[in-house]
């Protein structure tokens, strides 16, 4: 059943209609926390590249809100993702069940660990202005948090990428399959110029998200 055909029912007789505007706020929410925190993560770029090499942390003293807003929005994009996860899993489990299993434990699992690892970011803020803390150590646990939970959601967005293209929307299947794979490559050395595909994926992913995740009346 493809969302061209979905019936009209009430939440009450079939409950994942009950989680499609859950998962379009979430989206929508997400993909604003998105903009505004690669927006942020680029802003800090060229402050990075220009710190002394004796002293990396120099650009977080000098401007702690701008390194601090970013950690927080960022952690707030896994946050809002994990409420879109049971509207996907949902509509997508009775064709792909094994695939949709998949992608919902690793997309759940992900998000999480790319929220500890956005916080972990943050508690680096504090750490870089106290003399005698260490936060070196704090962005070695960071790193491997992230690199994790990235690696963990690109095989979620992967699975349900693979499931959409047997049906509900193929393009946004197209688009999930490709951030899964961006995401992937862009935490191998070398490969960080990948990872603007996977942020202009996940754009594409949450705006999909919006304007699909709705019962064939409304649209």
């Amino acid at each position: 059943m493809t969302m061209e055909t979905l019936p009209q029912h009430t939440p009450a007789t079939n409950p994942h209609l009950s989680l499609y505007p859950i998962a379009r706020v979430a989206s929508a929410l997400a993909l604003v926390a998105l903009l505004i925190g690669g927006s942020l993560m680029a802003a800090t770029t060229p402050l990075q590249l220009a710190a002394p090499a004796d002293d990396p942390w120099r650009p977080v003293r000098e401007q702690p809100a701008i390194f601090a807003l970013a950690a927080v929005a960022l952690a707030l994009i896994s946050t809002f993702d994990l409420f879109t996860i049971p509207a996907l899993h949902q509509r997508l489990h009775r064709d792909h069940p094994t695939l949709i299993v998949v992608a919902t434990i690793t997309a759940a699992l992900g998000d999480v660990l790319g929220v500890i690892g956005r916080l972990l970011q943050l508690a680096e803020v504090p750490a870089a202005m106290a003399a005698n803390a260490h936060p070196a150590l704090i962005a070695v646990v960071e790193n491997t948090f992230n690199t994790a939970g990235f690696a963990l959601v690109s095989v979620s967005f992967a699975c349900f990428g693979f499931a959409m293209l047997t049906g509900f929307r193929r393009w946004l299947g197209i688009v999930g399959v490709i951030a899964g794979v961006a995401t992937a490559l862009g935490q191998l050395p070398g490969w960080d110029a990948v990872f603007a595909i996977a942020n202009l994926a996940f754009v594409a992913w949450y705006i999909g998200l919006i304007v699909g995740l709705r019962p064939a009346s409304t649209r």
